[in-house]
Order: structure tokens, then sequence, then C-alpha cells
């Protein structure tokens, strides 16, 4: 504060600022203004007329003022006082070295400097700062009409505003490699090297982190190929593009090599699908044709394996273009755990993926059940059906009825003389057929829920009966917190693990346990919470 009690009565307060040269702000009757004191003798140098004035860079002597709803900066040097025009909204100052903040006026944005500058007038669409992506450099991308350009940081125009996008979320940068033959991602040139995707007229180019475009917008797609190659698609073929030392070479030579095709399709792990004279195969990057245009179709890669298809048979080729299945089967040929089901005039076998038989096509019906544990394949054969595993060996024998099965958490469940039983992996019959209906509740509970006469009981897994049928419902999900639901005589209650009915069967509804043990049921009408004991609890 200033010692000079004839000031300190003039202005309500005084706060020192620029003290070595005696600037203070100072406040008066509700309004703030900036003044110059030198030998008692104050001289007004900011009006006191603003609501509020904010020191935002002591350092650099800049300030915050505000008058009603609106904001301007005020730079304070020795003998000058730098203004800008008042804005809606003054915004963070950022971007790196060079401190910069956008401004807003009537919905549109500008930038200003710490000098109170304004570097770009306020009458773009929007504003993106992005020190993070061009390190060491400050870029600021704006938009104007629909169309996106770039600033420096000084508010010199980089790129002009003839773009649909700029796509500085998807670099493509030359990697290093050290004399190790090591590559280096940290190495601060990979960001020098960077190339930014541009579009313009519904075409993607690329600009340098200069933004000097060295790849003309011409292309429809632009993507990685692998280290330090780009592949350019454009309607009449491909170029590729080499990241060199001394920056980017396009090579033209695909182009002639892509007009053999009539249709290329998009490349995924660089192999793309392509067509010829209405058959098809696929090419390499460098439009080498690694699976020659012999097929009908052919299907995308899975791991070395694509599934072909000729004169309405099917088979497999590898990424060389060897036929590794030949094309003998009616149906396209999918593996699972090194294991496939086909068929060929109507019967049904195994391959595996060396394309030898290990199932004899000689069934009706062969379905994959790996679900259960090891590959075991349903099979019906002789209008009888059992399972068999990959090699061919029985697990369940071939006297069960034709029209029911179903596979659960290491269980199959089948029906003879439409009684159900169940068999685990193993081929072991853990379950006599004696039921009229069986469910597996879930994987956890371990345990099945059995139906005869009408009645349900419950099983453990290993088909002894925890409760004997006996119940009119029992809940289909199973045990939930040591608790499983029953229904008697339309009332409902609760079993132990023991097959105890613990919770008498008095209730018109009840839901399932929680972790917490609590229940919802419905008792005369009233919805009450129980624990799992039975008693009524209040939460």
């Amino acid at each position: 504060m200033v010692e000079n009690n004839s000031l300190e009565k003039k202005f309500d307060e005084i706060v020192p600022f620029y003290k070595q040269y005696g600037i203070f702000i100072v406040s008066k009757s509700g309004k703030m203004g900036v003044v110059k004191i030198c030998e008692n003798i104050s001289e007004v140098i900011v009006p006191i007329e603003y609501d509020q004035i904010k020191i935002l860079f002591k350092d650099i002597h800049l300030l915050l003022a505000q008058k009603a709803t609106r904001y301007r900066l005020i730079k304070i040097k020795k003998n000058i006082q730098n203004y800008t025009q008042f804005y809606d909204k003054i915004g963070t100052f950022c971007n790196g070295y060079t401190k910069i903040a956008p401004v807003y006026l009537d919905r549109h944005v500008g930038v200003v400097n710490t000098e109170a500058e304004e570097i770009i007038p306020v009458q773009y669409k929007s504003f993106d700062d992005m020190p993070y992506f061009m390190f060491p450099y400050d870029e600021l991308l704006m938009k104007k009409d629909d169309k996106f350009g770039v600033f420096k940081s000084s508010g010199k125009l980089l790129l002009p505003f003839e773009y649909e996008k700029i796509n500085y979320n998807r670099l493509f940068y030359r990697v290093i490699e050290s004399k190790t033959n090591r590559i280096t991602w940290s190495d601060g040139t990979c960001f020098r090297t960077a190339l930014i995707p541009i579009k313009k007229n519904k075409k993607w180019g690329l600009v340098d982190c200069f933004f000097k475009e060295v790849v003309p917008c011409i292309y429809r797609t632009i993507r990685q190929s692998s280290v330090n190659r780009l592949m350019l698609t454009k309607d009449d073929g491909c170029d590729l593009l080499l990241l060199k030392a001394d920056g980017p070479r396009i090579i033209n030579i695909l182009s002639e090599k892509a007009e053999k095709y009539s249709k290329v399709e998009k490349f995924v792990e660089g192999l793309a699908k392509v067509e010829k004279n209405g058959k098809y195969g696929c090419v390499d990057e460098m439009y080498n044709e690694v699976v020659p245009c012999l097929f009908d179709d052919i299907f995308p890669f899975v791991g070395d394996t694509a599934i072909v298809k000729k004169d309405g048979k099917y088979g497999c080729v590898n990424r060389r273009g060897t036929m590794t299945i030949p094309c003998l089967y009616d149906k396209s040929i999918n593996f699972f755990r090194g294991v496939a089901v086909v068929e060929r005039d109507g019967k049904m076998g195994a391959i595996n993926e060396q394309g030898e038989v290990i199932v004899p096509i000689e069934y009706t019906i062969l379905g994959d059940f790996s679900c259960v544990g090891p590959t075991l394949l349903l099979a019906v054969k002789d209008r009888l059906m059992g399972v068999i595993d990959k090699n061919n060996n029985t697990i369940v024998p071939f006297d069960n009825d034709y029209d029911d099965i179903f596979p659960a958490f290491g269980m199959i469940t089948l029906s003879k003389n439409k009684k159900k039983g169940v068999y685990n992996h193993k081929g072991e019959q853990i379950v006599p057929f004696e039921y009229d209906d069986i469910q597996h509740p879930s994987m956890t509970d371990n345990t099945i829920n059995v139906c005869k006469n009408g009645k349900w009981g419950v099983l453990n897994k290993k088909g002894e009966e925890i409760c004997p049928p006996r119940y009119d419902k029992i809940d289909s999900y199973g045990f939930a917190c040591g608790r499983l639901a029953v229904c008697r005589n339309g009332k409902w209650g609760f079993l132990n693990r023991k097959g105890r009915e613990v919770i008498e069967c008095i209730y018109d509804k009840v839901y399932q346990f929680f972790e917490e043990n609590h229940c919802e049921v419905k008792f005369e009408g009233k919805k009450i919470v129980i624990d799992i004991y039975g008693n009524r609890i209040f939460i």
C-alpha cells in the first residue's frame, strides 16, 4: 500500500502492480482503474470505469479488465498502455513457449497474445491449439466457412482455408533406425518428419510438419503399409509412399499393375481381394498376385488361412497362395480349435488344418460342441444320436433320441425313450434317463434342476440328489447367497444347499438374494425385505 494518507483517502483501495514505475491498481466507488503515482501526485493511466481488473501475468504486466459482461486485455508498459477491443469471453493463455489465448465475440473466435495484440482477427468458427503433437512447433487449427486452415502462433497463415479436414490425430512418422537397427520412437526427429493427412474435394493428401503440401489431395485413402511405407489409393490404382531420410518419395509403379483388376478391395494385413475376368484372388501391397485369380470367391484371411470357393466347392489357401485344403466340400469350412466340420455328398465328417480327414465323412449330422470341454462333436448316424471326439472315438453311445440334445457347462443333456439324462464330457453318465425335463442354471452354480412327474428337484454336478422332485417350480437361475427359490401350492420359499427348506413357502412372489443377503418378497399383497434366514428387515 502507498503510505501517503491523502492518496489513501482519494481511493478506496490501492494495490501495487508495476511498483518500480509507481503504477498501482486502484478502486473508487465500486469501479477500478490504474494510476501512476509520482511524488504524491496520481495520474490516471487506465480510466477508473471497470467493474473488475485482475492481474493475469504480473511479470509481464498484463491485466484482464471487465466492464458489464465484456472483457478486454490491457498491457501496461512504462509509458504505454495497449488495449484490445472488448470480447464476450477471453480463454486461457496456452500454447507452449508462446503465450496466446482464444477470444470470442458474437459466436466467432480469434487469438490474442500477451502484448494485448489481436494476432488473428475474430472471424473464425472454431479454434484448436495443437502443441502436443507438433513439438516443438506452435500451430493453431482454425475453421472458417466449413473449411480448415492453420496459423502459426505468431499469426502467420501456414495453410490456407481450403480443406474439409486436417486430421492431426492420425499422423504418419518416419521411424528412425539406430546403428544397432533398433527402431527409436522417442527421438525428437520423428516429430520433425511427421506427415499430416489433409482432405480437399473429398480426396486425401499430406502436408509436412511445416504445412507444406508434399502429397497432392488426389487419393481416396492413405494408410500405413509397413514401417516407413504408406499406401495411397486412388480411383485408378495405388501409389506407394516411402518415408526417406531426405523426404517422402512417391513410387507410381502400382497404378499400371492395378489396371489389370476390375475390383480391388481394402487391404487387410498386407493383402487385398481382387477380381479379374470374374474370378477372385489376392494381391500384396506391390500388387504382386500372391493368390491367383482362379476362384469363384475368396473370404478374408484368418491367421494364415482363407476359405476359397471354386465350382461350387470349398477349400482353403494360405498367404503364399498354396492350396492347403482342396476344393472338395459342399459348405464353407470354419475351423475351431484346429477342427472343421465338413460336408460332401450329403454326409458330414471333420478335417484338421492340414486337410486330413480325422472323422470319416459318414454322418448324417455332425455339430461342434466344444463348449462343453475338449473338442467334442455331436453326431447322428442311422437316426441315432451320440457324441464323438475329434479322433472319432465314441464318447456317448449312439442309442439316444435324434431330436433332443443340450450342451452346457461341461455336461451334455440327451434324451432316450422320451426321458432325459446327463453325460459329462468324458462320456460318463451322471444323471440316468428318468427325468421329464432338465435345467442347468449356470456355470458357477454346479447344480442341475430335474423334473419328474410334474415336480422339480435338485441334483449336484455328480448327479447326486440334493432335493427330491417335490416342488411345482424351481428358480431356473439357481442358487444365490446359498439360497434357491422354490414354489409349492402357489407359494414361494427357499432351500439351502443341503436341500432343506430354510424359508417356508409362504410368499406370493420372491426375487433372488443380493450380495448383502437381502431379498425382496411379496407377502399378503405387500412388498417386504427378508434376510437369508427369513427374518424381516428394514432398509
